[in-house]
């Protein structure tokens, strides 16, 4: 069997169709990891029935609905033909909703799959990166967040690990093996001086454990100076020419609802190296 990989996404909001610039790398992740991909694509639907509604105004709704479906038919139509070009097994589906109802779905059916992909999207953008918390949270998969616009391959070759010794970076390493076996290097970064490491699972120790996959296996401590740890992980990364960032996904509960930590979140604004998150 084929490793199983999800991506889901909102169509844009045009019935015009559009680069689909995150596809690109979803395929060649489906092929590094002889994967078949299953795609969803979010075609928003409004309903706004109340006593004050008109004729008029059910009208221009119905006629976004169209647009947004017609928007989804023609990004599964592009990925129909992206798939029959590389030859990869690719299942799309459209599901029509309010966002709250794509958002579940897309979770649930996250949840069937070894491993999630997802845009960032533009923060303060209507509906960008909608689905990152949904698909974090709910999903009990990884998911692999790529920045807003990104459409080259993830490289594999050096990949960086985020590792504070939690249960959240510990399920992250685990759940990354997949692609912690195609790399040629792996390195372990920590930041000290933000919390008491002393009682948790040393770097070094999880170095030990990792050097069964026969690869190149560093550690590097960070001290926590003026910049944020995610911002120190970010700098180190993109110094060190690492393609994928693995660490553990932190949220917290505000009205019965998980949100976004603000490490989870530091790390994901501005970042330009995909981030595999696991929660």
């Amino acid at each position: 069997m084929k490793f199983p990989i999800f991506h889901g996404f909102i169509a844009p909001d045009s019935g015009a169709a559009k680069p689909l610039n995150a596809m690109n790398t979803a395929f060649s992740l489906a092929a590094a990891l002889d994967a078949q991909l299953s795609v969803a694509i979010g075609a928003l639907q409004i309903s706004v029935r109340t006593i004050l509604s008109s004729n008029m105004v059910e009208g221009l709704i119905s006629d976004e609905n169209k647009r947004s479906a017609a928007s989804a038919t023609a990004a599964r139509e592009q990925i129909t033909e992206l798939a029959r070009k590389s030859g990869l097994i690719v299942h799309t589906e459209i599901l029509k909703g309010d966002l709250g109802s794509i958002k579940r779905r897309c979770a649930n059916r996250a949840r069937v799959h070894g491993l999630v992909f997802a845009e960032a999207g533009i923060p303060g953008e209507l509906l960008g990166g909608s689905l990152i918390e949904p698909l974090i949270f709910e999903s009990g998969r990884p998911v692999i967040v790529v920045p807003n616009g990104f459409s080259a391959a993830i490289s594999l070759d050096h990949i960086l690990v985020a590792w504070d010794g939690s249960a959240a970076a510990s399920r992250a390493v685990w759940d990354s093996l997949p692609l912690l076996r195609l790399a040629k290097s792996i390195e372990i970064v920590t930041v000290t001086g933000e919390k008491e490491l002393n009682e948790v699972p040393a770097a070094n120790a999880l170095a030990g454990m990792l050097t069964y996959l026969g690869r190149k296996v560093g550690v590097t401590a960070l001290p926590l100076g003026r910049s944020s740890a995610a911002g120190l992980i970010k700098e180190h990364a993109a110094r060190a020419g690492a393609g994928l960032v693995v660490q553990g996904a932190y949220g917290r509960s505000r009205w019965s609802e998980l949100v976004l930590g603000g490490v989870t979140r530091d790390m994901l604004h501005g970042c330009t190296i995909p981030v595999l998150l696991s929660h």
